[in-house]
């Protein structure tokens, strides 16, 4: 038996709903009364098992079916769209919009007086998918100094430092930051970041390699062999 004009909710409730590349997707149907719940992406009722990757799981109580759909280690391909009906009551079903962001960098190692290109990189992401993007140093602001700019090209947010101190060690991290609706309309803001460990090191010989291909480390001239190389970030 059912609630007459029963409901159904689902949480997250905010869409878009951004995940980075290898976090954990967890949606929630809750509806009225003992029933079933089935999943959809894309239009399409997705076939539960192992292989694919999801799990479904389903509770009941005199009241309510609470259904859970949850994946691990996301991938851009699990993007979609993502509804659940109440497959006694078809009239209530809940939807939303997931997107995955993957962002490429990695950390980097150099030596005091150096210049680094931190490079943040989102692979599936355009400019009108979020509203800013931004650098943060060990969770705060950055130092207010011209040692440091952002670049900004079409796929690439990198941030670079010149004359390195050992003080501009740290965990760094591009933040982006997103806008998405609660069901009654409200705007909210939401953001994922992707962290690069800086290391700046204080090189006295040729054992480190880092400091060697870097040149002008501590007013040492470099080896021939070392005369003419670049680094490439």
């Amino acid at each position: 038996m059912f609630p007459e004009n029963g409901s159904m909710t689902m949480s997250p409730s905010v869409s878009p709903l951004w995940l980075r590349t290898e976090s954990t997707l967890n949606l929630t149907c809750v509806s009225d009364g003992r029933t079933e719940i089935s999943w959809y992406k894309n239009n399409v009722k997705m076939n539960i098992d192992s292989t694919a990757g999801f799990i479904m799981t389903t509770r009941q109580t005199v009241t309510t079916t609470t259904s859970n759909l949850w994946k691990v280690d996301v991938r851009i391909s699990d993007a979609g769209t993502y509804s659940c009906y109440d497959n006694q009551q078809r009239h209530l079903h809940r939807t939303i919009d997931v997107r995955v962001l993957n962002v490429v960098g990695s950390d980097v190692t150099k030596p005091v007086g150096d210049s680094a290109t931190l490079k943040c990189n989102p692979q599936n992401l355009k400019h009108e998918d979020f509203k800013r993007v931004e650098w943060r140093r060990n969770y705060d602001s950055l130092p207010s100094h011209q040692r440091s700019r952002v670049i900004k090209n079409d796929n690439s947010f990198s941030l670079k430092l010149t004359s390195l101190d050992q003080s501009d060690s740290g965990d760094y991290e591009c933040i982006f930051t997103f806008e998405t609706k609660t069901p009654d309309g409200l705007v909210q803001e939401a953001s994922l970041s992707k962290r690069i460990r800086l290391a700046v090191q204080v090189c006295t010989s040729y054992d480190t390699v880092t400091c060697a291909l870097s040149g002008n480390v501590l007013n040492y001239s470099l080896p021939p062999s070392f005369e003419d190389t670049e680094t490439v970030l």
